[in-house]
């Protein structure tokens, strides 16, 4: 799915700290527009730019 679509509904809900994983994302800047655009003043963003699904993070 894509993030720009979901981020309005996913900010919208009760929750403080969201962790986005941005390796994958072929367009990483308009997604954190989006971000910037749609998080509330008391939401913690956290954007990860390794991929947690890549077998070869558990080789090192």
């Amino acid at each position: 799915m894509d993030y720009v679509e979901l981020l309005p509904s996913l900010f919208a809900i009760e929750a403080g700290v969201f962790c986005v994983q941005l390796a994958r994302e072929a367009e990483p800047a308009r997604v954190l527009a989006a971000i910037a655009a749609h998080a509330r003043s008391h939401q913690r963003i956290f954007v990860g730019v390794t991929d947690p699904i890549n077998p070869a993070l558990g080789d090192r």
